[in-house]
């Protein structure tokens, strides 16, 4: 016998409660004080976030929203310091970004973050990153775009299983 659950309703809060938990969650994820006033009016759900005694309560669901957080993060100051690189090698952008022993190392600490965010392999999240490199989009956007398109998809599912 299954017990039945009830599926709760998402707590409604404040905008002004809502810009609280979401400014706190992105200085925990690293953002700096003016980055984080700026942004927490952008869209990030946190419905399912509780608050105890006028604190966050770090749970799961809390855990991974602020895992993306910090992945985006460590994303959006590579890549502004990256485009202020001028290429000046022989290989394309991306190549530059990957084979130079001057960008290699960062480009790769990316990618790791990248590789335990969404738990996928090592060729799979430098595929990640060329995609948001090539397209010019956040990190959600292209989680996102990514987990709906069948052929990333497919690499998933595979795993450990042979044909």
């Amino acid at each position: 016998m299954s017990k039945k659950t009830k599926k709760q309703k998402p707590i409604k809060r404040s905008r002004n409660e809502v810009a609280k938990i979401r400014y706190q969650m992105l200085r925990e994820a690293g953002y700096t004080v003016d980055e984080a006033r700026k942004l927490r009016y952008q869209k990030l759900d946190v419905s399912d976030v509780k608050i105890k005694d006028k604190k966050i309560v770090k749970n799961r669901k809390y855990q991974q929203i602020l895992k993306t957080l910090k992945v985006e993060n460590k994303y959006s100051n590579y890549n502004q310091e990256m485009n202020k690189v001028k290429n000046d090698t022989v290989y394309s952008r991306w190549g530059m970004l990957t084979q130079d022993k001057r960008y290699k190392n960062k480009t790769a600490e990316v990618v790791q973050f990248i590789k335990k965010d969404m738990k996928i392999k090592g060729d799979q999240a430098y595929y990640v990153m060329w995609f948001m490199h090539t397209n010019n989009l956040s990190y959600r956007q292209t989680k996102e775009q990514l987990m709906t398109d069948s052929n990333f998809e497919k690499y998933r599912k595979v795993k450990g299983k042979r044909k």
